[in-house]
């Protein structure tokens, strides 16, 4: 069934139908129209400075992985005693190419005081000025940065460490920690990739059955592929490997556990699902709820839904349980 706006509302939570209807579609129609969107979004976020009660936030420039290359990261702390604190990597979703560090530090300020964790949130460059894999190396560069001294610099205990991104911060988590584990370094205790953007194929059911773009549309999710992948350069878009699509890789085993949740109204849906069809063949060990009625960050956009609630409870519960672990 094509899922167009009249039915997706149809099929929707009845919490969240008000809110999807408002909804501002995102029309990436041509390089000069999403350098306005940035900087509209940028503005916006900028405009409401998310207090900062209990929690100390400070930019830092380190090391990237190429020669003179740096990357910016932010990093959240609760105002706490000396003792070491959990880690938890952060990546910002906006299929790739849009979206900003500074932008999350709203939500990366509520999981450092939930969470009584440090965040550091990484300001990976974006597609197309900066196509695969820069942005997914950037992410790796914060990690190699943490295993390498910056550890101990921000007081964080890498054995309680997770990786967690929503949407094409679901694709920096995988893809960065595929090429960690390719290459043999340290891994994070844990992944959260949430309705990750894996797939850029287009041929999953879910991709072709939501055909309503009032949010994130297929168009713009081709759109999104076509800048991650080729950049702005002319002629034919090359493959993607299995590291800027996850969705490409055939087996996952050596991962540390995931955890990762979907809509079942989002149309990252199936590539969720076989993802983690695939990390279960290959035992790693998985924790996956599909939530019916429920479109992409949904919990994002409709934050006091009850289906958000119970969603950002079972995130809470599992990184919890991360973090105590080993404490």
């Amino acid at each position: 069934m094509k899922l167009d706006q009249t039915e997706m509302l149809r099929q929707m939570d009845p919490e969240l139908r008000e809110v999807y209807a408002s909804l501002t579609p995102y029309r990436v129609e041509s390089y000069d129209g999403l350098c306005a969107i940035r900087a509209a979004e940028l503005m916006a976020a900028r405009a409401e400075r998310p207090a900062r009660d209990g929690v100390r936030l400070e930019e830092k420039t380190i090391p990237g992985l190429g020669e003179g290359e740096t990357v910016s990261v932010r990093v959240c702390r609760p105002e706490t005693g000396p003792e070491r604190l959990p880690v938890l990597v952060y990546f910002h979703g906006g299929g790739c190419i849009i979206g900003a560090a500074e932008q999350d530090d709203a939500a990366c300020i509520d999981l450092a005081r939930r969470e009584r964790c440090v965040v550091v949130n990484v300001d990976y460059r974006l597609a197309p000025e900066f196509p695969v894999p820069a942005g997914q190396l950037d992410g790796c560069a914060a990690w190699r940065w943490l295993c390498a001294g910056g550890a101990d610099e921000l007081g964080v205990d890498l054995e309680r460490s997770i990786f967690f991104g929503g949407s094409a911060g679901g694709n920096m988590v995988l893809g960065a920690a595929l090429r960690l584990l390719d290459q043999g370094s340290r891994m994070p205790a844990a992944l959260v990739p949430l309705y990750p953007m894996l797939d850029d194929r287009g041929n999953t059911r879910s991709l072709q059955d939501v055909v309503d773009d009032s949010l994130w549309g297929r168009d713009q999710n081709a759109r999104a592929w076509e800048y991650y992948l080729h950049g702005l350069e002319s002629g034919p878009c090359p493959e993607a490997d299995a590291y800027a699509a996850p969705a490409r890789r055939e087996h996952f085993d050596g991962l540390p556990p995931v955890f990762t949740y979907v809509g079942a109204l989002d149309l990252f849906r199936d590539e969720t699902l076989e993802l983690v069809r695939k990390l279960a063949a290959d035992g790693v060990p998985t924790t996956f709820t599909l939530y019916p009625g429920c479109f992409h960050a949904f919990d994002l956009y409709v934050p006091d839904a009850q289906v958000s609630r119970r969603a950002r409870e079972a995130l809470h519960t599992y990184i919890q349980s991360v973090f105590q672990s080993v404490s």
